[in-house]
């Protein structure tokens, strides 16, 4: 069975609707301590995997671009409530450098004013994210990042922002703004020719309305949802109906013998054996071949050989005396029987005859 050319159209139009998931994402705090190298490309930093980020945190990671490359860095999503109200208990610092030993870019961030954006100096930043004891936890927070250059005009692997970077092709209208000025998601033909923008503009206008991420997120999962129980639906209908054609084709072929079969045997001159097929209660020609089988022919008597006399025995049948009591007849003949091959040579005995 293979998916009909509906079914992969399906399958096209929902992987364009998800493609902005293939946007590299990492867990700040499954990442402690390392150094990821984004080379060219760029993606997204949660703060942690979970609803709430945990308390007691003390967490660093690194993102490494290619030589040459500097860190763009706009932050989309932040709920760090700050308990004490004092220098942000529960904080992320963003460094300027591959540790934190280097300068920090603006200021430590709390709060829930999200949209500020940071640009390295460098190939490198790193994030240090931090929390208290305090139970007044949050969602975290949400960064979007991309390596970029400023060598206009940008190569072949390059699409060139409205405001002059250059960044990887593969970041082009994947529903996150890498650039900054967000011509990377633009439907403009000057621009990135974005055919997905509709949903950018519905993302944006309900961001506007005031519909936090999470509704924002739940009609998203929902409408795709939807979509793909649609696809599994239609799949499905259109397999059932070519297998069922199918079963009805092979039920046809089954049934052509047994006509056939019936015709052939409906004169008893020309019968042939046949036999009942227990499987399916239809009657099957026996083979051709089990017919052509006859008994092997009988195995013709030998001719008796003479019986073959000793000398003794010999001597003892000339020795035997004629009765005259006998009826009278015509001579009685004796056939003369050879010696065996063990007695002497052999001699004739005259016939007898009665008195």
């Amino acid at each position: 069975m293979y998916c009909p050319g509906t079914c992969l159209a399906a399958l096209l139009v929902l992987t364009l609707l998800v493609k902005g998931s293939s946007a590299f994402t990492v867990h700040l705090t499954d990442q402690c301590g390392k150094s990821i190298n984004i080379k060219s490309h760029g993606g997204q930093v949660n703060s942690q995997a979970a609803v709430t980020y945990p308390a007691n945190t003390d967490c660093e990671l690194t993102l490494q671009a290619d030589s040459g490359k500097h860190i763009y860095l706009r932050l989309e999503r932040l709920d760090i409530p700050d308990g004490s109200g004092q220098n942000c208990g529960d904080s992320l610092r963003i460094y300027d450098g591959p540790s934190a030993t280097g300068s920090v870019l603006g200021s430590p961030i709390c709060g829930s004013s999200a949209g500020g954006e940071y640009e390295s100096t460098g190939d490198a930043v790193t994030l240090k994210f931090t929390s208290d004891s305090d139970n007044q936890r949050g969602s975290g927070f949400l960064l979007v990042y991309a390596a970029f250059d400023s060598g206009s005009p940008c190569d072949n692997a390059e699409f060139e922002c409205g405001n002059g970077r250059c960044i990887s092709r593969d970041l082009r209208c994947d529903l996150a703004d890498h650039c900054g000025d967000n011509t990377d998601e633009s439907s403009s033909d000057l621009h990135a020719n974005c055919a997905n923008v509709a949903a950018v503009n519905g993302v944006t206008a309900a961001q506007s309305r005031g519909l936090g991420v999470g509704v924002i997120a739940a009609i998203a999962i929902a409408v795709i949802l939807f979509v793909v129980l649609i696809v599994l639906a239609v799949c499905f209908f259109i397999l059932h109906q070519q297998s069922s054609s199918a079963s009805q084709g092979i039920d046809s072929e089954k049934q052509e013998p047994v006509l056939q079969t019936v015709a052939y045997t409906s004169n008893p001159a020309m019968a042939k054996p046949a036999r009942v097929d227990e499987d399916n209660l239809a009657i099957t020609e026996l083979s051709e071949s089990s017919s052509s089988l006859q008994p092997p022919p009988a195995q013709q008597p030998r001719p008796e050989e003479p019986e073959l006399y000793t000398e003794q025995e010999a001597t003892e049948e000339a020795a035997k005396p004629v009765y005259p009591d006998a009826v009278p007849g015509p001579p009685t003949y004796i056939p003369p029987r050879s010696l065996s091959p063990a007695a002497s040579p052999a001699r004739s005995i005259t016939p007898v005859e009665q008195a």
